[in-house]
């Protein structure tokens, strides 16, 4: 047997699972309040379900490092995706297609901001190049996830500057906004 709720409208008792009131025909809507509440609900069960544990982390990181880069070529990436480039959207997205997963050692790649994901587990995020306009570069523009191996790397990180070259190794995850690679599961490279 259902509850009984007032109407809004008219303040006649009906079903709580009535979509219409029987009385006076309006429609019955869930509240804002109700609504906004379902959704970050299902926002933060999809973050912790959607979330690799650390073991997996780990396991990504070893199998990565393991393994025989790909010879993708981070020039040819950043002539790809150049925002000034000739490459159409057709031929960008089968690019992205084709690299996506794809593990990539590339050296040489000018810091352009660091920023820290998770201090306790030494995540850094790493942004290269900055001049997405630019045709005179030589790398390509990326995102980059990186993980320090300990607390003397992760210093080294944390004191990398705009004009610092970085050589890293990790897994292409996509292509994000104007051409920038992301690379995922990443560590420097010595």
């Amino acid at each position: 047997m259902s509850k009984l709720i007032n109407c809004k409208s008219c303040e006649k008792e009906i079903a709580s699972s009535a979509k219409v009131c029987p009385h006076c025909g309006k429609k019955l809507k869930m509240g804002k309040m109700m609504k906004l509440l379902i959704l970050v609900v299902i926002i933060i069960i999809a973050a912790v379900v959607g979330m690799p544990s650390d073991d997996d982390i780990a396991k990504e990181i070893t199998t990565i490092q393991n393994s025989q880069p790909s010879n993708i070529d981070s020039k040819e990436m950043r002539e790809m995706f150049a925002m000034t480039g000739d490459s159409t959207k057709l031929q960008k997205d089968k690019t992205k297609e084709k690299i996506t997963g794809k593990i990539v050692q590339w050296s040489n790649l000018t810091v352009f901001n660091v920023s820290v994901v998770n201090q306790e587990k030494m995540i850094y995020r790493i942004q290269t190049e900055e001049d997405v306009f630019s045709s005179t570069r030589e790398q390509a523009n990326t995102f980059i996830n990186l993980y320090a191996r300990n607390s003397s790397e992760a210093s080294k990180i944390e004191s990398l500057t705009g004009g610092d070259q970085i050589s890293v190794k990790g897994k292409i995850t996509g292509v994000a906004m104007f051409g920038n690679v992301e690379i995922d599961y990443a560590r420097l490279v010595k």
